[in-house]
């Protein structure tokens, strides 16, 4: 599928700032069709606020952009925040180390000075932290303990309530009120059904934040785990590719050891998509890349032409806007023909059937467990009409 961006300038110059083109900016900056609004909430849509701003910088008529002010306040802003985030990033691994907890931080500012050179270019919503699954209470515990509380789940884990999220889900939400952080706190690394192997001093190595040293992912499996994750939302956001890209430039991962994970978990496919998308978008193509997808076949391909209208389109799967899109539906579409062979099912089924949507309102005995799935479907005809559970 080729891009189909010769009307779309907004995308265009969001495209020309990740691809580091100056000369391109600036001509299509003189554009005078660009719709400035759009532009901005491309930026946001996107998570690349620091780098459009950084682009327009250099520009002799900066100040003549009529979203360069609003720019830089955004960005001003999101530095207190990711510091902040930082900061408490730190906190949480001093304590979970204190308790003997074996944990791994994954995405967010891990990411920030290894791959974008510096610590306030990358925004972070949340704190991704990755435990063992029988460690998760104890987890818990210590952030609890470090004032946060319990976003989701929204009900108390025990009994059979706790049996099915831990067999259904990979994480839960803590949120701090004062310091405005949230944090998820994943048990298990997985889609659809391929889990990654418990953290261990196999898969995890230090890197430094504030020079502090911390655990995070080794290369290989971080850009293994970041492209299974772009891809279980369709690449919507375009920061996901250049967190790929950056890495490929980087020269701290081999993406043949990276298929080699994919070969064990069945989803070269994956990677072969992600890497058609960061050439098409980003203009990258090492000679490694070339070798991978000149092996390529349809599959990868449909799955990336899919990915481009999403992002051509500007969707946003957190938009709210759910069944009532025609999106949704090609979304689970591209879920079914993402999965490995083996877990279609559960990507079509996966989120459909969430009778955990109706533990908040009401407990039964392990006896009567069964009473869950049949109140589920008064819950669903609710939701669909109301938009809530």
């Amino acid at each position: 599928m080729a891009l189909a961006l010769d009307k779309n300038i907004e995308l265009n110059i969001i495209l020309a700032t990740l691809q580091g083109n100056p000369l391109e900016i600036e001509k299509l900056i003189a554009n005078p069709s660009i719709n400035w609004t759009i532009l901005y909430k491309l930026t946001h849509l996107h998570r690349v606020w620091h780098q459009v701003y950084a682009a327009l910088t250099p520009l002799e008529n900066k100040h003549s952009i009529p979203i360069y002010k609003k720019l830089a306040l955004h960005c001003q802003r999101d530095k207190s925040r990711i510091l902040t985030t930082a900061a408490e990033t730190l906190r949480i691994a001093r304590e979970f180390t204190k308790h003997n907890l074996q944990h791994c931080f994954i995405k967010g500012v891990t990411l920030n000075e290894s791959l974008y050179g510096g610590l306030i270019t990358r925004p972070c919503k949340d704190i991704d932290v990755w435990v063992v699954a029988p460690s998760y209470r104890q987890a818990m515990d210590v952030l609890i303990s470090l004032g946060y509380q319990k976003k989701l789940p929204a009900y108390e884990l025990s009994g059979f309530k706790e049996q099915y999220y831990m067999q259904h889900k990979r994480d839960m939400t803590f949120y701090h009120v004062e310091q405005k952080i949230e944090v998820e706190l994943h048990f298990r690394l997985s889609y659809f059904g391929i889990c990654f192997n418990p953290p261990s001093t196999g898969t995890i190595h230090n890197t430094l934040l504030l020079n502090t040293p911390i655990q995070t992912l080794d290369d290989n499996n971080h850009l293994f785990y970041l492209m299974m994750h772009g891809a279980s939302h369709a690449f919507i956001r375009l920061r996901w590719l250049n967190d790929i890209a950056l890495y490929i430039k980087s020269g701290k991962c081999s993406l043949n050891t990276v298929m080699a994970l994919a070969n064990q978990a069945r989803c070269e496919h994956i990677i072969i998509q992600t890497l058609i998308l960061v050439r098409d978008f980003l203009k990258l193509e090492t000679p490694e890349m070339q070798k991978i997808l000149s092996c390529s076949n349809k599959h990868p391909s449909k799955l990336a032409s899919i990915c481009k209208k999403f992002i051509i389109d500007g969707y946003d799967l957190s938009g709210g806007i759910g069944i009532y899109s025609k999106h949704f539906f090609i979304y689970r579409f591209y879920l079914t023909k993402l999965a490995p062979t083996g877990y279609r099912l559960n990507a079509i089924l996966g989120d459909l059937f969430k009778i955990d949507n109706v533990f908040p309102h009401v407990t039964f005995s392990n006896q009567l467990k069964f009473m869950y799935y049949i109140l589920y479907p008064f819950c669903l005809v609710k939701y669909v009409f109301s938009r809530k559970w």
